[in-house]
């Protein structure tokens, strides 16, 4: 585990670690033009986008190596699918997916997928062996997907769009058989901030001690830390602070689209190429997600304005940490187009 050394508000690598990893050594040589005051790009780099960028230069060896942890934080109905492709290889035993980034694969996979994930993880004391990964979406737009994927509104008998969103709404929060309408992408109680509560789970992150459990094959485990434990109804603007910070501390948060899908938008795959895939980047096919325009387009926009105006105030931490996601997100991603750019442009 190697540490960079700032002096005079410039990184630098000592002369073994140079010569062993060339490429970080080019990495660090462009963070620190593209976080120069003088570089037109104004990225504006803060002290914690400097301590995520050696974090991921630290880290860089190990997954590159195929030796490091993966953790997945897949939020389901987030475009997870198609990101999935590119950092799924021999460790989800599709070793000739065209579109996997990290060709060597992980040494074992934590996949957290349904539960609550515990916010202690991103401080275990094997965390710097670990590459953190997870994907957001607007939390609305979460739950108009969940509304017509798991087809909510053929098990409700309601007649109004308010009446309908209500109705779906305490039924995904009932304890009685006859009445629950189970959500398969989002389990647990139906908003009530989730995605605030998803990344804090209190209980002891106990999947990156070791010796690491073994669970659906080998190597792979989904995330059991506190699994059934987190029995929390509710959750505050406290959980909401721990939860920007636990995403602060992931080496990869990505908002949908991913792959450059807008004009003139950068791709995450040089973010990703920062953390470590192996891949050439000439040879990283076309990857696109799953956002097609939907047929019933009015009537989703409707959903929507359903669930803000009835359920508001059951989102609004969610929302407030989405939007410090995304522009998380869309700092740190610019930074690593930057920096891959410039270091391509001096190995040419």
């Amino acid at each position: 585990y190697y540490l960079l050394c700032k002096r005079n508000d410039v990184y630098s690598l000592s002369t073994e670690f140079e010569q062993k990893f060339p490429i970080i050594t080019a990495y660090v040589d462009a963070y620190n033009k593209c976080c120069s005051q003088s570089n037109n790009n104004h990225l504006n780099c803060t002290s914690r986008d400097n301590k995520w960028f050696t974090r991921l230069m630290n880290k860089h060896p190990i997954v590159s190596s195929g030796q490091a942890t993966l953790y997945w934080a897949h939020m389901r109905k987030a475009g997870g699918t198609s990101f999935a492709r590119a950092i799924e290889s021999k460790t989800f035993q599709h070793t000739n997916e065209s579109n996997a980034l990290f060709t060597k694969g992980f040494g074992h996979t934590i996949k957290v997928h349904l539960q609550a994930g515990s916010r202690d993880c991103v401080d275990h004391t094997y965390a710097n062996e670990t590459l953190f990964v997870t994907i957001l979406r607007n939390p609305v737009d979460r739950y108009v997907s969940e509304y017509f994927y798991s087809k909510v509104e053929k098990k409700l008998g309601s007649n109004t769009m308010r009446g309908r969103t209500l109705e779906w709404y305490e039924r995904s929060k009932s304890r009685s058989r006859g009445e629950f309408i189970k959500m398969n992408k989002a389990r647990g109680d139906f908003i009530e901030n989730w995605q605030t509560r998803w990344y804090t789970n209190p209980y002891h992150c106990e999947d990156l001690d070791r010796p690491m459990r073994m669970h659906h094959g080998k190597n792979y485990s989904y995330w059991r830390s506190g699994h059934g434990k987190d029995e929390r109804m509710f959750v505050s603007r406290r959980d909401l602070l721990h939860a920007k910070i636990v995403l602060d501390k992931f080496d990869v948060v990505a908002i949908a689209p991913f792959f450059g899908e807008e004009a003139g938008e950068c791709s995450i795959v040089p973010w990703l190429r920062l953390a470590g895939s192996n891949k050439p980047i000439a040879e990283v096919n076309e990857v696109r997600n799953n956002y097609a325009i939907k047929v019933e387009e009015r009537k989703r926009e409707k959903v929507k304005q359903a669930i803000w105006d009835n359920l508001g105030e059951h989102v609004k931490l969610d929302v407030e940490l989405f939007e410090f996601a995304h522009e998380l997100s869309n700092r740190r991603r610019a930074i690593s187009c930057c920096v891959n750019e410039h270091a391509m442009a001096n190995e040419s």
